[in-house]
């Protein structure tokens, strides 16, 4: 993981493992960016093409609403996913 310094802060990351039992390996590149003090961009791209992204925003403490998304890379045939989260919490 690595963080830059700059006025967005913009984070980096990187993450590969192994599963013993199927031999498997994923390698999972991913990155986050503040665009404002309340809202924050995620993005994560695995080896089997699937591109996850995630836009936070902080209503008030502890209250956000999210919007995701994932899509299929290798299958771009198929209907991606959309989400719509808003948690209040008093």
């Amino acid at each position: 993981m690595h963080q830059f310094d700059q006025p967005m802060k913009v984070i980096v990351a990187t993450e590969i493992s192994r599963r013993f039992s199927t031999k498997e390996n994923t390698l999972i590149v991913g990155g986050s960016c503040e665009v404002d003090r309340r809202t924050t961009m995620k993005v994560i791209l695995d080896n089997h093409g699937k591109l996850n992204t995630i836009l936070l925003h902080r209503l008030r403490h502890k209250s956000y609403i999210s919007i995701s998304g994932e899509i299929d890379m290798k299958g771009l045939d198929k209907t991606p996913r959309i989400c719509l989260v808003v948690a209040l919490i008093s």
